[in-house]
């Protein structure tokens, strides 16, 4: 057990579902009517987070 209350398996199944969400993202981003400069920004940001996670 860890301080988050939830055993490993469990933490680790969370991650690993959230491994597959970059790609939904940015298909998500791009099919936005968000001008090219703003689609850009938010796939940083996006892509800036996964990585402070050690999910990429």
């Amino acid at each position: 057990m860890n301080t988050s209350g939830m055993n490993d398996k469990s933490i680790e199944n969370v991650f690993n579902k959230f491994k597959k969400l970059p790609e939904a993202w940015y298909k998500s981003i791009n099919q936005s009517f968000l001008d090219e400069e703003l689609k850009k920004t938010y796939q940083i940001m996006i892509e800036a987070k996964f990585k402070q996670l050690e999910l990429i």
